[in-house]
């Protein structure tokens, strides 16, 4: 028993970070954008959405319990360095998933068979 729980415990929750990045621009924009659409210039709007995701990831880095360990600093400067390599993978996941939804589309809409046959 004790085993799995220190195990769980060393391992970086990147999964959860992963989702949080995903999830949290929908977020934001969601409930932020009636007001900022009024107050804030479009560049300021664009600076939010696309900083926000890995300080989203760091809380969620920073406040599991993995990398207890080392010092404060050295700690919060590897979890910003996660941090922005998981907001770079969940951006590629989603380049790749909006292509291929972009194929699909293309392939309904000139009735290509994408599988290969004719």
């Amino acid at each position: 028993m004790q085993d799995a729980q220190t195990s769980e415990e060393s391992q970086p929750p990147l999964g959860l970070a992963g989702f949080v990045c995903l999830v949290y621009p929908l977020l934001v924009y969601r409930f932020t954008e009636p007001l900022f659409s009024q107050c804030v210039s479009s560049p300021v709007r664009l600076l939010l959405y696309f900083i926000s995701p890995p300080m989203a990831a760091f809380t969620v880095l920073y406040l599991s319990c993995w990398r207890r360990d080392l010092p404060k600093a050295k700690r919060i400067l590897t979890l910003i360095y996660r941090s922005c390599i998981v907001f770079g993978i969940v951006v590629l996941f989603s380049i790749a998933m909006l292509a291929g939804l972009l194929a699909l589309a293309i392939g309904n809409w000139y009735k290509i068979d994408l599988a290969g046959g004719l």
